[in-house]
């Protein structure tokens, strides 16, 4: 537990540095090439979003098929589940709204953390989930950005 506290707070720390930078980069070990399963766990948004969508899946689906076209190696393949729990270290990679870092508090200042698990043998990842932070204004909209409220697709 003392090793995931560990990491959260140094993620935090560079999602904080991130914002101030416009961008981040992790260096230190990488995917194994081929299809990277995704568990979309968001659901449907309480009202439409500002780009008229109606569920978080979809926005996530966007931008998870931008990042695919940027990657040569590796392809993200969504699945939707917003019913299944979300757990650490279940070999699962989780993209969820919560409250919380598997009952680390999240202060509303952060918007998303990336958390997971890598072979010691191999430097690949085995699991990495993407906890977006449900005590943030999220929605998801086109043009410049808007003060008050996160473009979820642009965090995805």
């Amino acid at each position: 537990m003392w090793r995931l506290r560990q990491q959260a707070a140094s993620l935090a720390a560079l999602l904080l540095l991130a914002a101030n930078a416009g961008a981040y980069e992790l260096i230190g070990y990488r995917w194994p090439d081929g299809e990277i399963p995704l568990r979309l766990q968001m659901g449907a948004a309480a009202t439409p979003l500002l780009d008229g969508a109606t569920d978080w899946a979809d926005v996530a689906e966007a931008a998870i098929g931008e990042w695919n076209r940027q990657q040569s190696r590796v392809a993200f393949v969504p699945t939707r589940d917003p019913s299944a729990p979300v757990v650490s270290g279940n070999g699962v990679n989780n993209l969820a709204f919560r409250p919380d870092l598997f009952g680390m508090f999240l202060d509303a200042r952060i918007l998303a953390i990336t958390v997971g698990f890598v072979s010691p043998s191999t430097g690949r990842a085995i699991e990495q989930d993407v906890i977006f932070n449900s005590k943030v204004s999220w929605n998801s909209y086109r043009g410049p950005l808007r003060a008050g409220t996160q473009d979820f697709r642009r965090i995805a």
